[in-house]
């Protein structure tokens, strides 16, 4: 059930997207392989005294995991080894939200091939996505921010330097409607003051 669970993950199937496990072995107490995905279960047979070493020590307890870095079959992978557990569900100890060490019988090890280019891609796809998501953030905060300087800034001006042309040609009837209490506002109540001056 494990291995063919780990299956949906693009081990098996070729055209997924990403595959992260290159393989997913579940060993007994005595290291045989018992489960593994593609069902080559000769393959761990020759493997190096330190990988037999590494599963060993999470077999009989010394190590809860153990993680390194392997070439396996030309690919770079991070390989996972851990303890695979039962629980005395009769006998349980509960503590703190997690099984008591007096409940726990480890009865194999699970060993998970992670594909290194699988696991690159998919950080370096999110580091793309994290950064077009900034740029399209960017670019409509910069529109926004665009479009508030243009509607509370630049438009009264032009309708202040339209009104200021008037007067400059001789109509000291013009006056300026910007009601504001920014400076823009202000501005123009000063603007409105000069002219009632010079009438």
């Amino acid at each position: 059930n494990i291995v063919n669970d780990v299956s949906q993950f693009g081990k098996i199937d070729k055209t997924a997207e990403y595959g992260f496990f290159h393989d997913v072995v579940v060993f007994d107490m005595n290291l045989d392989v018992i489960a593994v995905t593609g069902n080559d279960t000769d393959e761990f047979a020759h493997d190096g005294p330190e990988y037999v070493e590494a599963r060993r020590d999470v077999a009989t307890g010394a190590k809860n995991k153990v993680e390194y870095s392997r070439n396996h079959e030309g690919q770079s992978i991070i390989t996972r080894v851990e303890p695979l557990v039962i629980y005395d569900v009769e006998n349980k100890i509960y503590e703190e939200g997690l099984w008591g060490n007096d409940s726990e019988q480890i009865v194999g090890v699970i060993e998970t091939h992670i594909m290194k280019s699988a696991y690159q891609n998919r950080v370096t796809e999110l580091v793309f996505r994290m950064v077009g998501i900034g740029i399209v953030f960017t670019a409509i905060l910069v529109i926004v921010l665009a479009i508030i300087l243009r509607r509370e800034v630049v438009v009264p001006i032009m309708k202040y330097s339209a009104v200021a042309k008037k007067i400059a040609d001789g109509d000291l009837s013009q006056t300026v409607e910007h009601t504001s209490d920014d400076e823009i506002g202000q501005f123009g109540h000063v603007f409105n003051s000069m002219v009632g001056n010079l009438r």
